[in-house]
């Protein structure tokens, strides 16, 4: 990527949305 700033935010984002989704999978099981 052009902008190595962007795709870290992007990668962290998109972890953050992953633990969230695992988070609440967890707890509505």
């Amino acid at each position: 990527m052009s902008n190595p700033t962007m795709y870290h935010i992007s990668s962290y984002t998109v972890s953050g949305l992953l633990l969230v989704y695992h988070v609440s999978y967890f707890l509505l099981v």
